[in-house]
Order: structure tokens, then C-alpha cells, then sequence
């Protein structure tokens, strides 16, 4: 996604990405942290290694995790990555289907003038709950799946 021509993730010191199984690239699960800033690098290396300290063998100086991707997981990533352009227009002329297909009743999200949307999740609103579970109800027959999000 990009917001006035930047890519999404590129606003500020530190930025993540998730490569859960339903996101646009996907390793499974696990995800990305991106920064320029040294300090917030270092930090993330550290906290993503379980915390161990560098200069004292097997001593965790902090509490951290296993965070670690493995080097499999990281193929499929960049394997994905390699196809990204593809999927990303898959997925909006998936987008522009349900912008022509669905009817006066509900609206789909829609793409603001200075946004570019990769539409990893396609948003229908629905004037009421029963509007969405009526429409979920018809989507699920044709094997489409949904899920509610809040708005």
C-alpha cells in the first residue's frame, strides 16, 4: 500500500509487517520489523534473540523471545516477494469485482485519492448486523469467505 506515493511502512522510526497465512506475502506466520534508526535495530536484534546479552556468554540482560524466522520460512518470503506485483493486482481486480457486483445496500471500502490499495482484505459495510450476516450467509454458499471487523 502507499499513502501520496510512499509505501506504507516507510512514515516513521520503526515499522512492522506481518506474514501471517492470510496476508498478501505470507511465510505462515511470524512477520518484519523495518527501521534506519541504528539504536532501534540493535534493540530488536536483541529482544528477537531471547535477550541475550553480547558481551556475556548465555546471560539474558532483558526479557526477550524467540522471534527468530527460519532460513525455509524466509525462502517462501522472498520467493513471495518476487511475485508481490502479481498478487497485488490480482487482489484489486478482485476488489473491483465486488465494487461492481454488490449492490446499493452495502458499500466497499473505498480508495481514497491519495492512497494506493493493495486490498490484502476487501471491507464491505453494511447499514446493519443483520445486513452483514444476510450478505455473509449468501457469500458462504457461493464459498466465499468473511469474517466482521469493526469500523
Amino acid at each position: 500500500s502507499k499513502y501520496k506515493g510512499k509505501y506504507v511502512g516507510t512514515f516513521g522510526d520503526i515499522s512492522t509487517f506481518s506474514f501471517f497465512g492470510n496476508k498478501t506475502i505470507t511465510t505462515g506466520e511470524g512477520g518484519m520489523v523495518v527501521t534506519n534508526d541504528k539504536t532501534l535495530y540493535d534493540r530488536c536484534l536483541h529482544f528477537k534473540g531471547q535477550g541475550l546479552a553480547v558481551h556475556r556468554q548465555y546471560w539474558h540482560d532483558v526479557i526477550g523471545y524467540n522471534y527468530r524466522t527460519t532460513n525455509i520460512c524466509a525462502a517462501i518470503g522472498l520467493a513471495q516477494l518476487e511475485q508481490a506485483d502479481d498478487f497485488i493486482s490480482r487482489k484489486r481486480e478482485i476488489a473491483d469485482i465486488y465494487k461492481k457486483n454488490i449492490n446499493s445496500l452495502v458499500q466497499v471500502h473505498k480508495e481514497s485519492k491519495d492512497v494506493f490499495h493493495t486490498y490484502w482484505m476487501v471491507s464491505i459495510l453494511t447499514r446493519t448486523a443483520e445486513e452483514r450476516e444476510e450478505l455473509r450467509n449468501h457469500l458462504a454458499d457461493k464459498l466465499i469467505e468473511t469474517r466482521p471487523v469493526f469500523y
